[in-house]
Order: C-alpha cells, then structure tokens, then sequence
C-alpha cells in the first residue's frame, strides 16, 4: 500500500498534520491486520517528495507494534 500517496497524493510537497495523522492511522491499522513493516519507495514520487521527519514519523508508528 501506498502510504504517503494515501495522505497527500501525487502532490510534491509536505504532508500536512492532518495528512500525517491519516497515514500513520494507516500504518497502525495495517500493522494490526498483519503486516511486517512499511517500505519507502524513494527512488519514486510520491516517496521522493517525504522528508526525513515525515518518515521518521511513520516508521516510529510502524514499529509499535
């Protein structure tokens, strides 16, 4: 799944608050229905256009789990 296309699209810009809270709500539902992690995908948009807090964010939310 798409995680950073899920919140803020095709767009090249930053993932608002309310866009970061979506993914990571993602992240946390997907990792409660099995998943093993997450994958970036920053060789390509929309993963090229995250920054590192914003992927800090998500991989802290994934590993709680």
């Amino acid at each position: 799944m798409a995680i950073l296309s899920w919140g803020v699209g095709w767009n090249d810009r930053l993932a608002t608050g309310a866009e970061l809270a979506n993914m990571k709500s993602v992240i946390r539902e997907s990792m409660e229905d099995g998943a093993f992690g997450m994958s970036t995908g920053l060789d390509y948009p929309p993963g090229s256009y995250a920054d590192t807090d914003e992927l800090a964010e998500l991989s802290l939310e994934a590993g709680r789990l």
